[in-house]
Protein backbone atom coordinates (compact mmCIF):
# COMPACT_ATOMS: atom_id res chain seq x y z
CA UNK A 1 0.00 0.00 0.00
CA UNK A 2 1.11 3.66 -0.31
CA UNK A 3 0.16 6.77 1.96
CA UNK A 4 -0.08 9.76 1.10
CA UNK A 5 1.91 12.99 1.98
CA UNK A 6 -1.12 14.20 4.09
CA UNK A 7 -1.76 10.48 5.48
CA UNK A 8 -5.19 10.40 4.70
CA UNK A 9 -5.46 8.64 1.79
CA UNK A 10 -4.51 4.81 1.24
CA UNK A 11 -4.00 3.00 -1.48
CA UNK A 12 -3.98 -0.39 -2.24
CA UNK A 13 -2.76 -2.32 -5.46
CA UNK A 14 -3.55 -5.67 -6.61
CA UNK A 15 -5.72 -8.52 -5.68
CA UNK A 16 -7.04 -9.59 -2.62
CA UNK A 17 -9.78 -10.69 -1.23
CA UNK A 18 -9.21 -8.89 2.30
CA UNK A 19 -6.67 -6.37 4.14
CA UNK A 20 -6.19 -6.29 8.05
CA UNK A 21 -4.73 -3.15 9.61
CA UNK A 22 -2.81 -4.39 12.88
CA UNK A 23 -0.49 -3.11 15.37
CA UNK A 24 -1.96 -0.12 16.08
CA UNK A 25 -0.78 2.83 18.78
CA UNK A 26 -4.00 4.98 17.68
CA UNK A 27 -7.96 4.40 16.21
CA UNK A 28 -8.18 4.51 12.79
CA UNK A 29 -11.59 6.29 11.46
CA UNK A 30 -12.18 5.52 7.50
CA UNK A 31 -14.69 8.37 6.09
CA UNK A 32 -14.93 5.78 2.65
CA UNK A 33 -13.60 2.68 1.25
CA UNK A 34 -13.48 3.03 -2.51
CA UNK A 35 -12.90 -0.45 -4.57
CA UNK A 36 -11.61 -0.42 -8.25
CA UNK A 37 -11.83 -3.28 -10.11
CA UNK A 38 -9.60 -3.83 -13.31
CA UNK A 39 -9.95 -6.74 -15.69
CA UNK A 40 -9.91 -9.80 -14.65
CA UNK A 41 -8.03 -13.27 -16.30
CA UNK A 42 -11.05 -15.65 -17.23
CA UNK A 43 -8.35 -18.32 -16.62
CA UNK A 44 -6.81 -17.30 -13.89
CA UNK A 45 -7.23 -19.73 -10.40
CA UNK A 46 -7.26 -17.74 -7.76
CA UNK A 47 -7.26 -19.16 -3.84
CA UNK A 48 -10.32 -19.78 -2.55
CA UNK A 49 -11.97 -18.32 -0.03
CA UNK A 50 -11.82 -19.92 3.92
CA UNK A 51 -14.85 -19.03 6.09
CA UNK A 52 -14.45 -18.00 8.66
CA UNK A 53 -10.84 -16.65 7.94
CA UNK A 54 -9.80 -18.12 11.58
CA UNK A 55 -9.14 -16.15 14.51
CA UNK A 56 -9.79 -16.63 18.50
CA UNK A 57 -11.79 -19.38 20.23
CA UNK A 58 -12.17 -21.36 23.74
CA UNK A 59 -11.78 -24.85 24.59
CA UNK A 60 -14.59 -26.76 23.48
CA UNK A 61 -16.26 -25.15 21.05
CA UNK A 62 -16.54 -26.34 17.66
CA UNK A 63 -15.62 -24.41 14.65
CA UNK A 64 -17.41 -25.18 10.97
CA UNK A 65 -15.03 -24.19 8.15
CA UNK A 66 -15.93 -24.15 4.52
CA UNK A 67 -13.60 -23.73 1.35
CA UNK A 68 -15.40 -21.71 -1.52
CA UNK A 69 -14.13 -20.00 -4.57
CA UNK A 70 -15.43 -19.97 -8.35
CA UNK A 71 -17.97 -22.32 -9.57
CA UNK A 72 -16.33 -25.22 -11.65
CA UNK A 73 -13.27 -25.12 -9.68
CA UNK A 74 -11.88 -27.57 -7.30
CA UNK A 75 -10.50 -26.99 -3.96
CA UNK A 76 -8.08 -29.33 -1.50
CA UNK A 77 -7.05 -28.09 1.87
CA UNK A 78 -4.16 -29.46 4.63
CA UNK A 79 -4.54 -29.65 8.16
CA UNK A 80 -1.61 -27.72 9.57
CA UNK A 81 0.75 -27.89 5.90
CA UNK A 82 1.22 -25.68 3.36
CA UNK A 83 2.77 -28.90 1.48
CA UNK A 84 -0.36 -29.01 -1.87
CA UNK A 85 1.02 -32.41 -1.62
CA UNK A 86 -0.67 -33.32 1.91
CA UNK A 87 -3.44 -32.04 0.54
CA UNK A 88 -7.19 -33.62 0.06
CA UNK A 89 -10.03 -33.41 -2.12
CA UNK A 90 -12.87 -30.13 0.22
CA UNK A 91 -15.99 -32.07 -0.07
CA UNK A 92 -17.91 -30.87 3.17
CA UNK A 93 -17.31 -28.81 5.85
CA UNK A 94 -14.57 -28.96 8.32
CA UNK A 95 -14.83 -29.56 11.82
CA UNK A 96 -11.91 -27.42 13.89
CA UNK A 97 -11.92 -28.05 17.71
CA UNK A 98 -7.89 -27.20 18.45
CA UNK A 99 -5.50 -25.32 17.50
CA UNK A 100 -4.93 -25.25 13.92
CA UNK A 101 -4.07 -23.46 10.51
CA UNK A 102 -6.00 -24.70 7.25
CA UNK A 103 -4.57 -24.59 4.22
CA UNK A 104 -6.51 -24.13 0.73
CA UNK A 105 -5.99 -24.42 -2.81
CA UNK A 106 -8.11 -24.28 -5.98
CA UNK A 107 -7.83 -26.36 -9.28
CA UNK A 108 -9.33 -25.95 -12.60
CA UNK A 109 -7.77 -28.99 -13.78
CA UNK A 110 -4.48 -27.37 -14.96
CA UNK A 111 -3.78 -25.02 -12.55
CA UNK A 112 -3.38 -24.79 -9.06
CA UNK A 113 -3.82 -21.86 -7.20
CA UNK A 114 -1.57 -20.40 -4.76
CA UNK A 115 -2.66 -21.24 -0.97
CA UNK A 116 -4.95 -19.38 1.17
CA UNK A 117 -4.72 -20.14 5.26
CA UNK A 118 -6.92 -19.20 7.97
CA UNK A 119 -5.50 -20.18 11.79
CA UNK A 120 -7.62 -21.02 14.81
CA UNK A 121 -6.63 -20.60 18.03
CA UNK A 122 -8.30 -21.82 21.12
CA UNK A 123 -7.83 -20.91 24.73
CA UNK A 124 -8.57 -22.81 27.78
CA UNK A 125 -11.68 -21.27 29.83
CA UNK A 126 -10.64 -19.38 32.93
CA UNK A 127 -11.50 -19.50 36.73
CA UNK A 128 -10.87 -15.95 38.05
CA UNK A 129 -9.86 -12.36 37.45
CA UNK A 130 -6.49 -13.15 38.34
CA UNK A 131 -5.79 -15.96 35.40
CA UNK A 132 -7.17 -13.33 32.82
CA UNK A 133 -4.04 -11.09 33.18
CA UNK A 134 -1.81 -13.64 31.73
CA UNK A 135 -3.86 -14.12 28.44
CA UNK A 136 -2.20 -12.15 25.76
CA UNK A 137 -4.56 -9.64 24.03
CA UNK A 138 -7.17 -10.95 21.49
CA UNK A 139 -7.36 -14.51 23.27
CA UNK A 140 -10.93 -15.30 23.30
CA UNK A 141 -12.31 -15.66 27.24
CA UNK A 142 -14.52 -17.29 28.80
CA UNK A 143 -14.97 -17.38 32.75
CA UNK A 144 -16.06 -20.80 34.25
CA UNK A 145 -17.25 -19.30 37.92
CA UNK A 146 -19.31 -16.27 38.46
CA UNK A 147 -18.07 -12.71 39.11
CA UNK A 148 -19.20 -10.14 41.31
CA UNK A 149 -19.92 -6.05 40.27
CA UNK A 150 -18.56 -3.56 41.78
CA UNK A 151 -19.44 -0.50 39.33
CA UNK A 152 -21.27 0.13 35.95
CA UNK A 153 -21.55 3.17 34.20
CA UNK A 154 -22.23 3.74 30.56
CA UNK A 155 -19.37 1.46 28.56
CA UNK A 156 -17.35 0.72 31.58
CA UNK A 157 -18.09 -2.10 34.13
CA UNK A 158 -16.33 -3.31 36.66
CA UNK A 159 -16.13 -6.51 38.17
CA UNK A 160 -13.84 -8.46 40.50
CA UNK A 161 -13.34 -12.12 42.43
CA UNK A 162 -11.56 -13.32 45.20
CA UNK A 163 -8.52 -12.47 43.31
CA UNK A 164 -8.51 -9.55 41.00
CA UNK A 165 -11.15 -6.45 39.54
CA UNK A 166 -11.04 -5.96 36.13
CA UNK A 167 -12.65 -3.61 33.86
CA UNK A 168 -15.10 -4.66 31.44
CA UNK A 169 -15.33 -2.42 28.17
CA UNK A 170 -18.14 -2.18 26.22
CA UNK A 171 -21.89 -2.51 25.65
CA UNK A 172 -22.82 -5.79 27.81
CA UNK A 173 -26.73 -5.51 27.46
CA UNK A 174 -27.62 -5.16 31.17
CA UNK A 175 -27.76 -2.98 33.90
CA UNK A 176 -26.21 -3.73 37.05
CA UNK A 177 -25.60 -2.51 40.91
CA UNK A 178 -22.95 -2.96 43.28
CA UNK A 179 -23.05 -6.29 45.03
CA UNK A 180 -25.10 -7.57 41.84
CA UNK A 181 -23.38 -11.42 40.39
CA UNK A 182 -22.68 -12.06 37.27
CA UNK A 183 -23.61 -15.85 36.85
CA UNK A 184 -20.51 -17.77 35.47
CA UNK A 185 -20.23 -17.98 31.59
CA UNK A 186 -19.80 -14.84 30.40
CA UNK A 187 -17.13 -14.41 27.31
CA UNK A 188 -15.63 -12.29 24.83
CA UNK A 189 -11.78 -11.13 24.40
CA UNK A 190 -8.53 -9.64 25.82
CA UNK A 191 -8.56 -5.99 24.66
CA UNK A 192 -5.49 -3.68 25.94
CA UNK A 193 -5.96 0.31 26.69
CA UNK A 194 -3.46 2.90 27.49
CA UNK A 195 -1.13 -0.72 28.58
CA UNK A 196 -3.80 -1.79 30.66
CA UNK A 197 -5.85 -4.75 29.67
CA UNK A 198 -9.69 -4.78 29.98
CA UNK A 199 -12.12 -7.68 28.79
CA UNK A 200 -14.43 -6.61 25.44
CA UNK A 201 -17.71 -8.25 26.32
CA UNK A 202 -19.82 -10.82 23.89
CA UNK A 203 -23.02 -9.01 25.53
CA UNK A 204 -25.41 -12.21 24.87
CA UNK A 205 -23.20 -14.08 27.54
CA UNK A 206 -24.51 -11.74 30.38
CA UNK A 207 -26.87 -12.41 32.43
CA UNK A 208 -29.04 -10.22 34.47
CA UNK A 209 -27.45 -9.87 37.76
CA UNK A 210 -28.41 -11.63 40.67
CA UNK A 211 -28.63 -9.69 43.90
CA UNK A 212 -25.45 -10.45 46.31
CA UNK A 213 -23.84 -8.58 49.06
CA UNK A 214 -22.51 -5.39 48.28
CA UNK A 215 -18.63 -4.52 46.99
CA UNK A 216 -17.33 -1.96 50.31
CA UNK A 217 -14.36 0.28 49.08
CA UNK A 218 -11.10 0.94 51.30
CA UNK A 219 -10.30 3.94 53.05
CA UNK A 220 -7.19 4.98 52.00
CA UNK A 221 -5.18 8.14 52.12
CA UNK A 222 -3.36 10.12 49.33
CA UNK A 223 -0.51 8.61 50.00
CA UNK A 224 -1.73 4.78 49.95
CA UNK A 225 -3.16 5.26 46.41
CA UNK A 226 0.26 4.80 44.90
CA UNK A 227 0.39 1.28 46.57
CA UNK A 228 -3.52 0.06 45.71
CA UNK A 229 -3.63 -2.77 43.16
CA UNK A 230 -5.28 -1.58 39.87
CA UNK A 231 -8.50 -0.96 39.59
CA UNK A 232 -9.10 -1.70 43.48
CA UNK A 233 -12.19 0.05 45.14
CA UNK A 234 -10.82 3.08 47.56
CA UNK A 235 -12.63 5.47 49.49
CA UNK A 236 -10.99 9.22 50.15
CA UNK A 237 -11.80 11.30 52.94
CA UNK A 238 -10.87 15.34 53.51
CA UNK A 239 -9.19 15.76 49.81
CA UNK A 240 -9.85 18.24 47.29
CA UNK A 241 -9.77 17.48 43.43
CA UNK A 242 -7.61 20.00 40.80
CA UNK A 243 -8.96 20.31 37.23
CA UNK A 244 -5.34 19.96 35.13
CA UNK A 245 -5.79 19.89 31.06
CA UNK A 246 -8.20 17.80 29.12
CA UNK A 247 -9.40 14.87 31.59
CA UNK A 248 -6.24 15.56 33.75
CA UNK A 249 -7.45 16.13 37.59
CA UNK A 250 -5.13 15.75 40.68
CA UNK A 251 -6.64 14.55 44.20
CA UNK A 252 -4.89 16.40 47.09
CA UNK A 253 -4.92 16.20 50.95
CA UNK A 254 -2.89 19.23 51.21
CA UNK A 255 0.38 17.45 51.49
CA UNK A 256 0.35 14.68 49.16
CA UNK A 257 -1.37 14.26 45.13
CA UNK A 258 -2.09 11.94 43.33
CA UNK A 259 -2.85 11.77 39.50
CA UNK A 260 -6.45 10.82 38.39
Amino acid sequence: PSVSSDKVTVTLNGSSNSFTIAKLSAQVRMDAVTVTYGESDPNAVYPPTITPKGGEYVEGDEVEVTISGTAGQDFYYAINSDDMGDAEEYTDPLKVTSNTTIYAWASNGNEVSEAASATFNFTAPITSVEAFYNLSKDNAVKFIRPVTVVYQNGSNLIVKDETASMLVYGSVGQAYKNGDVIEAGIRGKVGEYGGNKQFVPTSSTFATGEAGTAVVPAVKTVAELKDCAFLEYVKLEGVYFTLNSGKSYTVSDGTNTFAA
